[in-house]
């Protein structure tokens, strides 16, 4: 080797371990690689997987009758109970959280995984031990009488807290109705201690009473504040039904005192005078008011209305006038009225009028129908009481139009007022 290529090749080793040295002094450092952290976040859409990251997972409906912004607050792992696509209480594991969603998988269908809103989601409870109280039409008995309290508390409709709507205890008597409750205290008793001792939490579900633990912890632990509330519900009861007897101790009073005054047309149509005469329309009308707790209120104004009756009403007989002009068809359906005409025997038939009388339309425009007024005078056998009856029954034929009326003739209305029978007839 020359003496310069010598010198060249020293000076390019020089060179080279130079930029090394320099490289290991101003060496530029990596760009770190940032990892971001996977977010569960909730997907909606597909039907369920076994896989919590499968994109089929979808969301299930919020519960309805909670608040939107309820929160339990539950964990990663923990049991809970929710409310399922179904409307069903479904016990479920948390596998993840984000936000106002929790994402649980069942616990009886574990290959079933949803995103449920937070205010679907409860605290664990044992479903199928608390329906063994719950779906128990005995032990619900005992809690049915205080679901109208625990509505009115909270502001729910009775519906919502009972499931249907149901008087749970027909007591009228509001000392009576004490006296059962009272007795059935230790029953509630029981029931809160077996609540406590079999379910870990006691959850407020928002549903009905049969799904709710809630409800049977609060009424079964405050029991002697809402026998206060379901009796004095009870009694406020009774003072409304005081208010009914006095309405109609009024107006018997009323009708009592126009018979007296031997004013009979204006009596004669009057309920109160068919209650007076006839025990089978008396008891009749009050078991449908629910009011036979006031029989012994009622019978002696009734009785002694019936007594003035007697006086007046053989003598009171039905204007011939009704009875002037006959019609076949209006008089067929008119004996339609009577449910066994074998029983009837028919004094006087016929129509007060001849011709159709136009009613006309709210505008007084155009006719609505036309019609006649029927009345047959009979006494049927059947009756529980000595005195007779007119019917008297509206016959009608709707408008068509073009000034023409339906062929078809029916009878729409029937009303009957007591009188007196004809000489002879008993």
């Amino acid at each position: 080797m020359t003496k310069i290529s010598s010198l060249a090749f020293a000076l390019l080793i020089l060179t080279a371990f130079s930029l090394q040295s320099a490289s290991a002094q101003f060496r530029i450092p990596d760009i770190p690689r940032v990892k971001k952290p996977k977010v569960e976040a909730p997907r909606s859409g597909g039907g369920n997987d076994a896989s919590a990251d499968d994109a089929s997972v979808n969301d299930q409906q919020p519960n309805r009758e909670a608040p939107p912004d309820y929160n339990a607050n539950l964990n990663v792992n923990d049991m809970a109970v929710a409310i399922d696509h179904l409307g069903l209480l479904s016990a479920v594991r948390i596998v993840a959280k984000s936000g106002n969603k929790y994402k649980a998988t069942g616990v009886e269908h574990p290959n079933h995984t949803y995103w449920y809103n937070a205010n679907s989601v409860y605290p664990f409870f044992d479903k199928s031990e608390f329906s063994m109280i719950s779906n128990d039409s005995t032990k619900a008995r005992y809690l049915e009488p205080y679901l109208e309290c625990y509505a009115k508390k909270h502001n729910l409709e009775l519906i919502k807290v009972t499931g249907n709507a149901f008087d749970a205890r027909n007591q009228s008597d509001a000392k009576a109705l004490k006296q059962t409750l009272q007795d059935e205290l230790p029953k509630l008793a029981e029931l809160e201690s077996w609540l406590k001792s079999k379910l870990l939490a006691r959850p407020n579900t928002f549903r009905d009473y049969r799904d709710n633990p809630a409800i049977w912890e609060e009424i079964t632990s405050n029991r002697d504040q809402y026998l206060q509330c379901a009796v004095g519900k009870k009694e406020s009861l009774r003072v409304s039904e005081s208010i009914w007897l006095r309405v109609q101790l009024g107006d018997i009073a009323k009708t009592q005192k126009r018979v007296e005054e031997g004013d009979m047309a204006s009596s004669t149509n009057d309920n109160y005078l068919l209650y007076a005469v006839s025990p089978r329309a008396r008891e009749k009308w009050m078991k449908d008011a629910n009011a036979l707790e006031f029989k012994p209120n009622l019978d002696p104004v009734l009785d002694a209305l019936a007594a003035s009756a007697a006086k007046g009403l053989p003598a009171y007989k039905p204007n011939a006038a009704a009875f002037q002009f006959r019609d076949p068809v209006a008089e067929k359906l008119l004996m339609g009225y009577f449910k066994n005409p074998a029983t009837v025997t028919v004094h006087r038939i016929g129509l007060n009028t001849a011709g159709w009388q136009i009613q006309k339309d709210n505008y007084n425009l155009l006719p609505s129908y036309r019609y006649k007024t029927a009345y047959v005078y009979v006494r049927d056998s059947s009756d529980d009481h000595p005195y007779c009856r007119v019917i008297g029954a509206t016959i009608k034929q709707d408008y068509a139009g073009g000034g023409t009326y339906s062929t078809e003739t029916y009878r729409s209305s029937a009303k009957e007022d007591l009188f007196g029978c004809p000489a002879g007839v008993r």
